[in-house]
């Protein structure tokens, strides 16, 4: 071969090859299986397709099927088990509109299918029209979408185990953002939902659901909601809730007809909701914790109807008509260790159906609540027992909303809490209240290292003693120029501070101590309420004299002189 010809030939090889590439980027597909699952088209190996329904119907079970950006107008049907649809340059991209207005975007119909990253549109016409359709499937995921504009963002009847997260969902025409109906251990987590003309979250029947981190905003009705028949056994918890005020009539949480539900609503932000923040409507079994329930300017913070054995502990409830509103409720109704300020009409209101366990709540001032109350505080109704009160109000959470105080049941046990450096040790068993101070809740004590604490056991009958400790940071004491072996255990009698008659310190570990029995002081019958702190053990009998960090006690100084004579003495004889 000449020299020519051999630069002819690979010149030509080049052209070819630039050919191949050229022509292989252009024909590469907008969808396809991928069988490689690595979120690229392998020509040879995947399979293209023209429509997402096409690469359902190809794909074989627990497939992968991408989906390029673009706009795709069909309504797919996902009846193939363990399917990956997902949409690999996100919903800012990809967008999928419906054929026909009456049927879901994506409608579900098979187990362990995942669907992500898809923006799903104009599904607005009668039932089924949704975003999302599940019925009757297991462990399906919803994730990263944008859901805008539809019926209804997602809609589930009779879902084990589907997680629910990571979406967008906005601008809803008719409906709610998510309703589920029958779900079975379920998680809605972390999803963005606003402008809702109905409910946020929407769960009927649900059991052993978590809704969790989600911002739910501007909803005409509810932000969640949980209703009809007992045994839920779910829990609502970190999430943002802002009406903004978005219509008449809203509500922040609601759990209706719910029976024996036991349900849990926790460390939620519940603001700027025009009718109320959480009501309670003829269901048992309930706890309200650690909430921040604000500016409900129409009524209520909490509102309880008809319903039995509900907890209100460690809430914020400021700005509200109401801070707390009870009506036809009276078994078993407990309000502890809430800041109830700043409330315009009550604190906390009752009706003459209903009586209101309101003690050891802080309602803004020492002296206590105004109305039917002596103090300065958030008026009381009648009906509302608001004595003893805290004289200090509860230290705030440092990494959630609402307040540090607990309610936790046990026997024999050591219970711990978070946020309290401190612990308590039953021997015996009991439902057991405890929250931290944000300041001293009675008059200065010497020594004081600026821990308190306040512990009420409701029923201690089947108690025998309890151990109480409270940890401190050495650096502190010795900043405060205290000794640690001064240290000891103090309660607050309701006048004064006084020492725990079984009470100490231990240095190796950093504690101070105090058992607590049916002989002590304080005794297991004063635990109605009571605060603890701690500070210095008296001085001992004879006095101490302090010379910078040495300690001479008189007594002995007395006794050293006396020995040194009489040698003396009986030596010159």
């Amino acid at each position: 071969m000449t020299k020519r010809a051999f630069i002819l030939l690979l010149c030509f090889l080049v052209v070819s090859f630039a050919r191949i590439i050229v022509l292989t980027e252009a024909t590469a597909p907008s969808i396809w299986v991928d069988k490689n699952k690595n979120y690229t088209f392998d020509s040879g190996v995947d399979t293209p397709c023209l429509t997402i329904q096409d690469a359902v119907n190809t794909a074989d079970i627990y497939d992968w099927i991408c989906v390029d950006e673009g706009k795709y107008k069909e309504n797919v049907v996902v009846n193939k088990t363990g399917l990956y649809l997902v949409a690999v340059k996100g919903p800012e991209l990809t967008e999928v509109g419906v054929e026909d207005v009456n049927k879901p975007v994506f409608n579900i119909t098979a187990s362990d299918v995942i669907v992500e990253g898809f923006k799903l549109v104009n599904a607005t016409g009668n039932y089924p029209a949704t975003g999302i359709y599940m019925k009757n499937i297991d462990n399906c995921t919803i994730r990263a979408n944008i859901i805008e504009g539809d019926r209804s963002g997602i809609w589930g009847k009779s879902i084990t185990n589907c997680l629910i997260e990571e979406n967008e969902i906005c601008n809803i025409v008719y409906l709610h953002g998510i309703y589920l109906a029958d779900p079975v251990n379920c998680q809605i987590l972390n999803n963005n939902i606003t402008k809702i003309p109905d409910t946020g979250i929407a769960l009927c029947r649900p059991y052993h659901t978590l809704v969790k981190g989600n911002e739910v905003k501007f909803y005409v009705y509810n932000g969640i909601k949980i209703y009809n028949s007992p045994m839920y056994n779910c829990t609502i918890e970190d999430n943002l809730i802002d009406g903004g005020y978005y219509s008449s009539g809203q509500i922040g949480v609601q759990v209706h007809m719910c029976g024996d539900s036991f349900i849990t609503i926790r460390n939620n932000t519940i603001i700027d909701n025009e009718y109320g923040g959480i009501t309670i409507f003829s269901s048992n079994y309930i706890t309200i914790m650690g909430n921040s329930i604000e500016n409900s300017q129409r009524y209520y913070g909490v509102a309880i109807h008809e319903s039995g054995h509900v907890c209100v502990i460690g809430n914020l409830m400021t700005g509200n008509s109401k801070g707390i509103w009870l009506t036809h409720s009276s078994e078993d109704i407990v309000t502890v260790y809430n800041d109830i300020v700043d409330n315009t009409e009550y604190g906390a209101f009752a009706d003459d159906q209903s009586n209101l366990d309101a003690r050891l709540n802080w309602w803004g001032d020492p002296t206590g609540p105004s109305g039917v109350g002596p103090g300065n505080g958030d008026p009381v109704s009648s009906n509302v027992i608001y004595e003893p009160w805290l004289t200090a109000p509860i230290t705030s959470e440092p990494d959630a909303v609402g307040l540090v105080a607990y309610n936790k049941s046990a026997q024999d046990e050591v219970l711990t809490f978070p946020n309290m450096n401190m612990e308590i040790s039953l021997i015996g068993s009991a439902n057991v209240f405890i929250a931290l101070y944000k300041s001293n809740p009675g008059t200065d004590f010497e020594g004081d290292i600026g821990i308190y604490i306040d512990i009420y056991i409701p029923d201690a009958s089947q108690l025998t003693q309890i151990s109480v400790k409270i940890y401190y940071d050495e650096t502190r004491i010795q900043f405060l120029g205290l000794r640690e072996s001064s240290l000891t255990m103090h309660w607050w009698d309701g006048s004064e501070w006084r020492i725990c008659s079984d009470a100490g310190v231990n240095t190796d570990e950093n504690y101070v101590w105090a058992v607590i029995g049916w002989n002590t002081k304080p005794s297991l019958t004063d635990l109605s309420g009571t605060a603890f702190g701690c500070g210095k053990k008296p001085p001992p009998v004879g006095g101490t004299v302090t010379v910078g960090t040495f300690y001479t006690l008189l007594p002995w100084i007395s006794l050293t002189t006396l020995t040194i004579a009489t040698i003396y003495l009986l030596w010159r004889s």
